[in-house]
C-alpha cells in the first residue's frame, strides 16, 4: 500500500530560524528610523514620547502581516511535493525582505510626520 505523507503542522521546538531574527529586526526597525530621524532633527522629549510607541505599533502590525501571509502561503504549499515547498520557501524569504524593507521605510516616514507636527 502506498502511503500519502502527513503535511508537517509544527516545527520542533526551540528553533530560532533566520524568519525569527528578520522579524525581530522588522519589529524595531520602525523605532530606529523615528530615533535616528528626531535625532537628527534636533530631539525634543515629546517627539520620542510620541514616536517610540507608534513606531513599535507599527512594528508590530507589519511583523503580524508577515507572519500571517508566511504561515498562509506556508500551508498552501504542505499539500505539494518538496520542490514547489522549495520554491515557496525561497519565495516567503524573500517576502520577508520585502516586509523589512516596508517597515523601513513606513519608519522614516512616520519619523518625518513626528517631526513636523
Amino acid at each position: 500500500m502506498c502511503e500519502r505523507a502527513q503535511p508537517q503542522t509544527a516545527t520542533k521546538s526551540g528553533q530560532v530560524t533566520l524568519g525569527h531574527l528578520l522579524m525581530l529586526i522588522t519589529l524595531f526597525m520602525p523605532a530606529a528610523g523615528v530615533i535616528g530621524e528626531v535625532e537628527l532633527a534636533g530631539g525634543g522629549v515629546l517627539r520620542y514620547l510620541f514616536g517610540l510607541p507608534l513606531a513599535l505599533v507599527l512594528g508590530g502590525l507589519v511583523v503580524l502581516l508577515d507572519w500571517f501571509s508566511g504561515r498562509f502561503l506556508w500551508q498552501r504549499s504542505q499539500r505539494y511535493g518538496d520542490k514547489p515547498q522549495t520554491i515557496v520557501a525561497i519565495g516567503l524569504f524573500a517576502l520577508q525582505l520585502v516586509w523589512l524593507m516596508l517597515a523601513v521605510i513606513c519608519g522614516y516616514r512616520m519619523a518625518h510626520l513626528v517631526i513636523k507636527f
